[in-house]
């Protein structure tokens, strides 16, 4: 029973690493528009935010986990702190 339970712990440890390395600020734009990239083998999808020039705003969207463009943000804190004055 506590293998299972250190197997479990150990696998959302990796998931969560995994997730977080989707997450890159360095390669990131506020231009762009919404683009939810594709789906595929290999490919998580997740939400994640984009900032939409015309609202002058950051939107939720449902990024398909590859492809797209650079206008993809992990959190709506890091999107408002990068794009907002655009």
């Amino acid at each position: 029973m506590q293998f299972l339970h250190i197997l479990s712990l150990l696998l959302l440890a990796f998931v969560a690493y995994a997730s977080a390395q989707d997450c890159n600020p360095n390669n990131t734009s506020c231009s762009g528009g919404r683009n939810v990239g594709r789906s595929g083998h290999g490919c998580l999808a997740r939400n994640m935010w984009y900032y939409d020039a015309r609202l002058r705003q950051c939107r939720e969207m449902r990024y398909l986990g590859c492809g797209g463009n650079r206008n993809r943000w992990c959190t709506r804190i890091a999107c408002v702190r990068r794009c907002h004055r655009r």
